[in-house]
């Protein structure tokens, strides 16, 4: 049984997650309900999903690390996988490094510059697919250390697009 959390707006929603037959796996919410969702891989970051038998629709998805980047039903989610015993892996949510496009997309908007602070949630860049505007949001207060796509651009999953560092904790009260 996995753990996984659920970034959600506002709030995080935990589930628990375990291999049912064949390429299924049981989800069980917060609310103690059950769901089987059994997965077809498309190869390239694409699969089928069917909840309870239900009909078929396709994802999109990206892993970096222990979170996984998945555009379904018309949303962008984001799921950050425990290790077993509810512990955390060593790369905490809130550090520096890559931004990582979760599905493949049109950068439709880059709201960042090299050197730029930028607050904890902040918008970095857009991302369009399927239709749909995806905003890029900065983990923590960071710094932008490169730009690696423009507006306009064709881009892959799980690409790089902006790459930022955390700020100091002094430098963080300063600027």
């Amino acid at each position: 049984m996995s753990r996984v959390r659920l970034e959600l707006g506002d709030g995080d929603v935990a589930f628990e997650v375990e291999r049912g037959a064949g390429d299924t796996l049981v989800v069980r919410g917060p609310d103690g309900v059950e769901r089987e969702l059994e997965l077809a891989d498309l190869g390239g970051g694409r699969a089928m999903v069917a909840i309870d038998g239900g009909a078929r629709s396709a994802v999109w998805f990206a892993r970096d690390d222990d979170v996984l980047f998945v555009h379904a039903f018309g949303r962008a989610l984001r799921f950050e996988i425990a290790q077993r015993g509810d512990a955390r892996r060593k790369r905490k949510r809130g550090g520096g490094g890559d931004l990582r496009t979760p599905m493949p997309g049109l950068v439709t908007r880059v709201l960042v510059a090299v050197g730029d602070v930028v607050e904890a949630n902040a918008p970095l860049y857009g991302l369009e697919a399927m239709k749909m505007e995806s905003l890029i949001k900065a983990p923590a207060r960071v710094r932008v250390i490169e730009v690696l796509a423009e507006a306009g651009q064709q881009v892959d999953g799980g690409v790089d697009v902006v790459r930022v560092e955390p700020l100091p904790a002094e430098e963080a009260e300063e600027a």
